[in-house]
């Protein structure tokens, strides 16, 4: 990341203006800790909230532990499903990795992704369709997903499932 800085020293300490490099629009500060904030990472964007919380369902589809590991916070505090078990970051792991119908394959409808700074928050309906009931219509479920910027990329911190009425 570069920046073009515009700095002057006065008699109340430090002010001027920032642009990053990605970015038109010049940021102005007042003081060294404006300035710090101005310089500081920024999270990865709403989209990339999205594609985090694709690339869980679709781990979940492939029963790819590894994968799914990689988008989930090390702090994860796991899911809650809707069958009302609560389920730790490695107890969610071992049921991507072994589910009890690896047949089932979900596809995702994201409604909105929220950030504010380093928090995100993703709200989608899940359809899960069984392939061995094929006239049976798929269940449907809301998910709510929590997400954290870590190394610049978002991962899973909580994740609440609620099947809906069909």
């Amino acid at each position: 990341m570069r920046f073009v800085l515009e700095l002057h020293h006065t008699s109340d300490g430090i002010q001027g203006r920032l642009i990053r490099d990605d970015e038109r629009k010049p940021a102005a500060f007042n003081g060294w800790l404006e300035l710090l904030r101005l310089l500081e990472p920024r999270p990865p964007g709403a989209h990339a909230l999205v594609e985090s919380v694709r690339g869980l369902v679709q781990a979940e589809n492939d029963c790819d532990r590894e994968a799914a590991s990689g988008l989930l916070s090390a702090d994860c505090a796991g899911i809650t499903r809707a069958r009302g078990v609560e389920q730790g970051r490695e107890q969610l792991l071992s049921e991507i990795a072994a589910p009890q119908n690896p047949l089932l394959h979900r596809e995702i409808d994201v409604e909105g992704a929220w950030r504010s700074s380093n928090l995100g928050v993703v709200r989608s309906i899940v359809a899960v369709h069984d392939p061995a009931k094929r006239t049976e219509s798929p269940a449907r479920f809301r998910n709510l997903h929590v997400l954290t910027a870590e190394g610049g990329r978002w991962t899973c911190l909580a994740w609440q499932v609620t099947e809906l009425k069909r």
